[in-house]
């Protein structure tokens, strides 16, 4: 009994030496973060390629990547006014416009509401095609027409 005994008193010396803890104590911590939505938008080039004006449309089409925040709505503007829209080589300008549908009916907005595409981030890239044409016009002289227009997400 006595070895019993003294084993006993050598292993809880020695636990006690080793920091072995007698009671606990518990709290609850907080934990948070905040997620702040944003959006990004690229766009590619609406090439409309090399155009002899005749008695028919030109169309093409340009794709934007719109990638925001899971769940945070967005709508996207191009600027310039509707049915305004002109490349220029020099003094000299072609007419063009862009929609948002494929039909060619609605076109693009550079305020809110009708006119824009909406949506609603999912975290990933999202695709949005836009719709151009140069529609039947006097034909202007030869060259390189080019214009620059501002795609804008606002979200």
């Amino acid at each position: 009994m006595f070895k019993k005994v003294a084993f006993l008193a050598v292993a809880a010396s020695a636990l006690a030496a080793n920091g072995a803890l007698a009671a606990t104590a518990t709290t609850p911590m907080n934990v948070s973060a905040t997620i702040t939505g944003s959006c990004t938008i690229s766009a590619t080039a609406l090439a409309f390629g090399t155009i002899v004006l005749t008695s028919a449309n030109t169309d093409n089409t340009a794709d934007l990547t719109v990638n925001c925040t899971n769940a945070v709505p967005y709508e996207i503007t191009i600027n310039g006014a509707t049915g305004g829209r002109a490349m220029s080589f020099g003094i000299n300008s072609l007419n063009y416009e862009v929609y948002t549908d494929a039909a060619r009916t609605t076109g693009w907005s550079n305020t809110t509401g009708p006119g824009t595409v909406t949506g609603t981030g999912t975290g990933v890239d999202q695709t949005v095609t836009v719709y151009g044409r140069v529609p039947v016009q006097s034909t202007p002289p030869a060259g390189a027409y080019t214009d620059t227009r501002t795609v804008t997400v606002s979200y």
